[in-house]
């Protein structure tokens, strides 16, 4: 059968016109041209370079890896360089497979070759050996077992580097690290400074009650028992810092008092040898008990006892030691009054209302407090003999019985007309004398109008037993001392301070431990009136499970405690100064650092030592002589066998037959390489001994019994495989994309190391097994390109016998397949190119994320609110500590909203690791309800005989003091005045703000208000355990569901005032009710922006603020339970939670990727048919030989003795040059009849 292609015919001619090729002396002389031939990437050199290669890589790794453990990681994961660590390592390791892909290559090509170049071979492993096609796992393998270990440690290299490149898309992760750096720049907000404000204010005092009662949280810069500077760092990521600053602590030295002096008589007011009298509304005549005491120490201290308390405190000397302050003394003691009687009248200073401006009192030494241990009060009516219409109400206490009380009533005259008294609810009609009684009684005295001026007791025989008394030296100091701040998740900086034991210290100047003392003394009694304590509440806080007034241990305790926080709040407000001073300190950073895995880095570095082995046995093993030249291609290998005629003519007529046909035939024969280096002797395969069969052209093939080569990569299975695996990983990618983006991520996962290094290697090792498709693929058509084109139509040298697409760097291939239009080549080559970025954007395809997860869950309301009654003296001190002094908001309040208490139902599965509660909750809000007064009402005001001046503010009416008895009468004023009158217009509220000139008001601006408290929904995130509000996430009210809760809402705030949380000079203002926390509380605004018809605004806004957050902390202490207890939808939060997500730009590249091979790869199919092409696998000597045995192309009029020295260009040039080649059926012009299936020469013409 002859099969000829039209316009060619088979000649053994040179093509006319074309120059013969000449091969002259020079060119057969190996000796003196060139030596034998070694492939490039197996010379020593290069070998020594890739161990130089793994060497450093192996080196730069293990620097990295030790700067990553000795450093808490490498650096910042800076979004910069985000794609240089995701992508780098792979990109590096892709690069050194595809130049170690050419140590394979060539290790399996030459392995005959080196083998024959040794000694005689069997066919097996000579002519017929071939570790390029099978799969690379069966040649490891088959190497290894036949001994040939060059090219067992070149396949075992090839499998290094892949595991190097899979394990390297793992081998930087970034992790949230805290980072310690020392030497860190820090700056001091503040500094200790000898000069203590005279004035002292309940600030102090309130704030340490804060922290003591209701654990709120300390005000930055101080702990229950030290003031230090505050300090911070510039870095905003910064969540602990250490500094060396100074540091403030005082405490009191006490010593138990023996009494050695106790007396009882009549003194005025609170008058003790020590002490200024303190300004009180009444001044009474009463008794006392002056009591002296003695220490180890200290002689002679004195202090009073008011009659009827139980307690007392004040400051004394020591009268043994010289003057001065450390000769003072704090005393406190305890007792039990005894008497006949019980006093009429107590001292009722303690609980008369003052403005909070009141604390500008200065006093040069410590106050006395007076406690009253009664719990009756009576009221008294005091009828006016000169005003029917009006009785005097005097408030006293019943310690000891309900009985009638006696009274006289002392005046000018002889006697008056006696007035009722009221007691515990009976009528009592008293009778009048001008005599002392010598029964127990009280008088009273008024003056010319009738008006009760003052009222004196009388008691006989009254005695004081005093129980308990300490003596204290108060003492303070200031050291230097490590502060170290810790960021807690609210945001809170928590400190811890490490004193130095034997540390030196100091004091300020001007300061001394009296100074203290001093102003512990006068916080805590204007603290009276804010939070409505007493030292002795401050005490039984203190030490709860003792006895502090009758222990003196306890005592001693319990009042060390409270010295220490007040003494440290004092000093925080009086000793210290704003300042901005250079710090030098350590600083621990949370920052996501970049670090090197331990796992993949450790494996990685033995792989890379076994490389360096492999690489080095190489360069021992591999032979450094083999063939004259590369015997790849077709026109090389050519040049080899045509000076080898026996063999290839026991090859003649094999074209078509499998490759077992050649395995028998050669059984019994053996094959060598023979050359002589240096010489002009031909290179040639020799063979000995005999063949067992006949020629094989005696028994020729038919085309349909030829069993047509066809790899796995181009087969039906595989063409399916390689078009469905990317399609596959596309729907993939994009199903998975798009529920990471609809659910926050794909999965929570945990930290273990099994599970990251399953999301982190398994994506990766999809996509090797993609680019193994592509790789076959890519092999397959590099294989039959050179036959393919032979077999399409007559083709020059440089497109088919001397082309060999394997032997090239992929992208090299890919160049010179473009330059030759070798389409089919150029889209495998090009799918392939791509397949190598595959494992590289696959490295940041997956990341972990902490999210946010969302749980739907039931939460019940515990409890609702009193309606009853709004006033409590509990909100109001709670509303002082919260917007006064800044101290944390109760827990279920939030600036102007008060909550109901809520519980989240353990039904079901409840995340123990939520930290937010998301919850539309109904709540509560007071609103003030102003308006700018109305012009009727202010004449109203004006004309009322029922209203006091003062009572509403106008122009030019006498401004009235309301609690601060330092002001001059000329500046601010603002003040909150309740009315209580049958007028229809009249507001319960009058809220008013002005200017005044010697008591005189110049300007003044009112509201009325008409207060109620409104219910409405509110959304809420709260902290999860602990059920705080972040300010970071404020409740959102929800205005459209707003309802009226109550009419009316608090007008007044029951036994003492609101805060003003001005410590200045408060001469020139005077602020009552809400207007010293509008001024100075938070969010506060100048009074000067306040005043005027132009900032009627800003006032009505102000009080209204003002005015709700202090109902919200008044609710919050007015709770009742509920019968309606049914449950809320809510949402429980976790932004713990580490999720796995799926990077957008990685997915969408790999898409893109992934569809271009399956276009490259559709165009491969389309192009190139590889159906009836090779009857055999070409990729073993023999196999190349059988389909050039019988050409012309091996005789020497085509290929002269030395053309197996040239290279391919000489080849080119001076042997190819001008010839057509061409595979296919070649007919025998001696023997008709008889064909062969080859390569040969053909040349445009005629037919054959």
């Amino acid at each position: 059968m002859r099969f000829q292609w039209p316009g060619f015919r088979k000649t053994s001619e040179k093509p006319t016109g074309q120059p013969s090729a000449q091969v002259t002396e020079d060119d057969r002389s190996p000796g003196s041209l060139r030596p034998l031939w070694i492939p490039f990437f197996l010379r020593r050199t290069n070998l020594i370079l890739f161990i130089c290669v793994f060497l450093a890589i192996g080196i730069a790794l293990g620097a990295l890896y030790g700067v990553s453990v000795r450093n808490s990681g490498l650096c910042n994961s800076n979004t910069k360089y985000y794609y240089l660590w995701t992508y780098g390592p792979t990109a590096v390791s892709t690069l050194l497979a595809a130049l170690w892909a050419q140590v394979e290559y060539r290790s399996k090509q030459m392995a005959p070759w080196n083998l024959m170049a040794q000694e005689p071979q069997p066919v097996g492993k000579s002519l017929l050996l071939d570790y390029t096609d099978p799969m690379n796992i069966i040649s490891l393998f088959t190497s290894a077992k036949e001994k040939h270990f060059i090219v067992t440690t070149a396949i075992a290299g090839t499998f290094f580097i892949k595991l190097i490149t899979v394990l390297s898309s793992g081998l930087f992760i970034a992790l949230p690290t805290a980072l310690k750096q020392s030497h860190s720049p820090l700056i001091a907000r503040n500094v200790f400074y000898g000069n203590a404000d005279a004035g002292v204010s309940a600030k102090s005092a309130s704030v340490a009650y804060g922290t003591l009662a209701y654990s709120l949280q300390y005000p930055e810069g101080t702990t229950p028992l030290y003031a230090y500077q505050s300090f911070d760092s510039p870095a905003a990521s910064s969540f602990i810092v250490t500094a060396e600053v100074n540091v403030f602590s005082a405490d009191l030295t006490c010593e138990v008092g023996n009494v050695i002096e106790n007396t009882v008589d009549t003194t005025t007011g609170e008058q003790n040898p020590l002490l200024e009298p303190i300004p009180r509304r009444i001044q009474t005549y009463t008794e006392q008990a002056n009591v002296w005491i003695s220490t180890d120490t200290c002689d002679n201290l004195f202090v009073a006892v008011q009659e009827g308390q139980s307690m007392s405190w004040n400051g004394s000397t020591c009268t043994n030691l010289e003057n001065g302050d450390d000769a003072n003394r704090f005393i406190i003691i305890f007792g039990d009054w005894t008497s006949t009687t019980r006093p009429f009248e107590r001292d009722i200073s303690a609980l008369s209302i003052r403005d909070g401006s009141s604390n500008g009192v200065s006093n040069n030494d410590v106050s006395t407090e007076v406690i009253d241990t009664s719990t009756d009060d009576s009221l008294v009516s005091i009828d006016d003999p000169n005003d029917s219409n009006d009785d005097q109400l005097v408030s006293i206490d019943d310690p000891d019985t309900s009985d009638d009380a006696s009274i006289t009533i002392e005046a000018p005259e002889a006697s008056t007309t006696m007035p009722n008294i009221i007691n515990n609810g009976q009528s009592t009609s008293l009778s009048a004398s001008t005599n002392k009684p010598s029964t127990p009684t009280t008088s009273s005295t008024a003056d010319d109008s009738g008006s009760l001026t003052a009222a004196n007791f009388t008691i006989s025989e009254s005695t004081f037993r005093p129980k308990v008394a300490l003596s204290c030296k108060p003492h303070y100091k200031i050291q230097r001392a490590s502060v170290t701040l810790t960021k807690d998740d609210d945001g809170y900086w928590s400190p811890n301070i490490s004193i130095p034991v034997g540390g030196n210290s100091s004091q300020l100047a001007g300061i001394s431990g009296w100074t203290l003392t001093k102003g512990f003394a006068q916080s805590i009694y204007e603290a009276e009136e804010e939070i409505n304590e007493h030292l002795l509440d401050f005490l039984r806080t203190a030490g709860p499970e003792g006895d502090v007034t009758s222990d003196a241990a306890v005592l001693n305790g319990s009042l060390s405690q409270i010295f220490q926080r007040v003494a440290v709040q004092y000093a925080r407000s009086y000793l210290m100064r704003p300042t901005q001073e250079d710090l030098s300190g350590e600083v621990v950073l949370e920052e996501t650092r970049l670090y090197v895995r331990t796992v993949p880095f450790s494996i990685i570095e033995a792989t890379l030592a076994f490389l360096i082995g492999i690489a080095g046995f190489l360069y021992v093993k591999s032979p450094t002589v083999a063939t004259s030249r590369d015997p790849s291609s077709i026109g090389g290998l050519s040049t080899i066998l045509a000076r080898s005629p026996e063999l290839m003519t026991s090859l003649e007529g094999l074209g078509t037959h499998e490759l077992q046909e050649f395995r028998n035939r050669l059984q019994h024969r053996e094959f060598k390489t023979s050359v002589q280096p240096h010489s002009s002797s031909p290179f040639a395969i020799t063979e000995s001994g005999t063949s067992d069969m006949e020629p094989a052209s005696s028994v020729p093939l038919t085309e349909d019994k030829i069993k047509w080569w066809r790899p796995f990569a181009v087969s039906i299975t595989g063409r399916i495989l390689i078009a469905v695996s990317p399609i596959a990983v596309v729907i993939a990618l994009t199903l998975l994309l798009a529920h990471s983006q609809d659910k926050n991520g794909i999965a929570t996962i945990d930290k273990s190391l099994a599970v990251h290094y399953a999301w982190t290697y398994i994506p990766v090792l999809v996509m090797v097994g993609v680019q193994l498709l592509f790789g076959m693929l890519d092999y397959a058509i590099k294989i039959f390109n050179p036959y393919h084109n032979l077999r399409v139509g007559a083709a020059p040298a440089r497109t088919s016998i001397m082309e060999n697409h394997l032997a090239k760097l992929g992208l090299h291939a890919l160049f010179v397949a473009v330059g030759k239009l070798q389409y089919t080549v150029v889209a495998a080559g090009f799918a392939m190119m791509l397949s190598s970025f595959l494992t590289i954007v696959t490295g940041g395809l997956f990341y972990t994320e902490y999210t946010q997860t969302h749980q739907e869950v039931q939460v019940q309301r515990m409890g609702w609110f009193n309606t009853s009654h709004y006033v409590s003296s509990e909100g109001v001190k709670q509303a002082n500590l919260v917007l006064a002094y800044n101290l944390t908001e109760p827990t279920w309040t939030h600036d102007q909203l008060a909550f109901p208490k809520l519980q989240v139902r353990a039904n079901g599965e409840v995340s123990k690791n939520a930290s937010e509660l998301q919850v539309v909750v109904p709540s509560l809000r007071g609103n003030a309800n102003c308006s700018v007064s109305s012009p009727e009402f202010m004449q109203w005001a004006i004309d009322n005989p029922n209203l006091s001046e003062g009572s509403i503010p106008t122009i030019n009416s006498t401004v009235t003091i309301m609690g601060n008895k330092d002001w001059s009468g000329t500046g601010y004023f603002g003040h909150w005045n309740s009315i209580i009158m049958d007028f229809e217009e009249a507001p319960p509220i009058v809220a008013s703000i002005g200017r005044a000139v010697n008591k005189t008001i110049t300007e003044v601006t009112a509201l009325s208000c008409w207060p109620y408290i409104e219910q409405l929904d509110v959304s809420v995130t709260f902290n999860l355990p602990s059920y705080t509000i972040s300010n970071e996430k404020p409740p959102v009210p929800d205005k459209s569901t707003s309802k009226v809760f109550s009419n009316s809402g608090p007008t007044s705030f029951d036994d003492f005032t609101l805060a003003n949380p001005n410590t200045g000079d408060r001469t020139s203002e005077e602020l009552f009710g809400v207007f010293g926390l509008a001024v100075y509380g938070k969010d506060g605004v100048p009074i000067s922006e306040l005043i005027g018809d132009t900032n009627i605004h800003k006032l009505n806004d102000a009080v209204s603020r003002v005015y709700s957050r202090v109902v919200a902390q008044i609710m919050d202490c007015r709770r009742a339970a509920s019968d309606d207890a049914s449950d809320i939808n809510g949402t429980m939060v976790s932004t713990d939670t580490l999720r796995l997500k799926q990077s957008t730009i990685s997915t969408h590249i790999l898409q893109g990727l992934l569809l271009a091979m399956l276009v490259c790869s559709a165009v491969t199919f389309c192009i190139m048919d590889t159906r009836k092409l090779l009857p055999k696998n070409p990729c073993s000597i023999a196999a190349v030989a059988s389909l050039l045995a019988g050409s012309d192309l091996m005789t020497s009029n085509i290929i002269p003795s030395g053309s197996e020295w040239m290279s391919d260009r000489e080849l080119e040039k001076k042997v190819f040059k001008g010839l057509l080649f061409r595979l296919g059926w070649w007919q025998d012009e001696d023997e008709p009849g008889v064909s062969r299936f080859g390569i040969d020469i053909g040349k445009a013409g005629g037919g054959a």
